[in-house]
């Protein structure tokens, strides 16, 4: 055989390996690069549907704290008293308060301490968790803690004593045995200044588990999905709620609402719908409605309150 043809034929043959080589090379980066595009998808698909799984736990979780508050309100009783007007004169009979009804009364009866302690001294920081003290532990146990503060002491003992026991020879009707003075009744049907730790404190207790949950959550990772969730949970709360847990608040009873840590009142708004007027006239409660209302916030767009200009 003629050794050029010989060697062509090597040479030609080398070259078909090669291109079979280069060939087989690329269909198995090809290959890999599917297999590994597939693998990605199949990740994705499945990172989605965890997150979705996530996301269905979280929401069966949160419906479930709503219908537990819910719930709670629906427990809440104070069995109490009233008085029928008769022509013989007052006669007591037996009533109860309840459901979401105790916070319209709660709130009366924390603004009557509050008028009352304003008959003492002015209020301050220090006078305001005085006053709360008395309306969550009790007048009774407010006497025993604080024996020297004689003159609050009395005067709470006897709007207790006209309202509970009122002098029948005197008091003719049921609205003058509630009458402290002329700007302010004690109206609700129960012992004043009992206390309301064994109902408030479980539930505000849940309330700030319930909104600490969606706040802490790292399912929702947007600002406005969560704030989904609180407009849901606010939207549980009456005015009078709010305003309780803004008391609640400044008396520092319940200061993880809103401190360095949490921005639950500011950055979330749990107390968007107060109304400025139905809270208790002073100084102190006003200015720091404005220390919340001027606080720097991260993520919160536009007005905290729904009534601000």
């Amino acid at each position: 055989m003629n050794p050029f043809i010989a060697i062509s034929g090597v040479i030609v043959t080398g070259l078909a390996f090669y291109i079979q080589y280069k060939a087989n090379a690329q269909q198995r980066e090809l290959f890999y690069k599917e297999q590994e595009l597939n693998n990605k998808q199949l990740q994705e698909q499945i990172n989605s549907q965890s997150s979705q799984y996530r996301l269905q736990q979280f929401d069966s979780q949160f419906y479930e704290l709503l219908r537990l508050h819910r719930e709670n309100i629906n427990e809440m009783i104070i069995t109490g008293y009233n008085y029928w007007e008769k022509k013989e004169g007052l006669e007591r009979y037996n009533a109860a308060t309840r459901g979401r009804k105790l916070f319209v009364v709660m709130k009366t009866e924390f603004h009557c301490i509050l008028r009352i302690y304003k008959d003492v001294r002015n209020i301050d920081k220090e006078g305001f968790k005085v006053c709360y003290n008395i309306f969550f532990f009790g007048l009774d146990q407010f006497k025993r803690n604080y024996p020297n503060e004689t003159k609050l002491i009395e005067l709470l003992s006897n709007a207790r004593k006209k309202h509970e026991e009122p002098d029948l020879e005197i008091i003719k009707s049921n609205k003058d045995r509630k009458i402290y003075s002329d700007d302010t009744s004690l109206y609700f049907n129960y012992k004043p200044f009992s206390g309301h730790a064994s109902r408030l404190s479980h539930y505000f207790r849940h309330l700030y588990l319930t909104a600490k949950t969606i706040a802490t959550t790292e399912i929702i990772s947007e600002y406005e999905e969560k704030m989904k969730y609180f407009r849901m949970l606010r939207a549980q709360l009456s005015v009078h709620e709010q305003i309780l847990l803004y008391y609640n608040w400044l008396s520092e009873f319940g200061s993880e609402w809103e401190n360095s840590k949490n921005s639950l009142f500011t950055e979330y708004c749990m107390i968007r719908n107060l109304w400025f007027n139905d809270l208790f006239i002073d100084a102190f409660i006003n200015s720091n409605i404005n220390i919340l209302r001027n606080k720097e916030t991260k993520f919160r767009k536009g007005k905290m309150f729904e009534n601000d200009n």
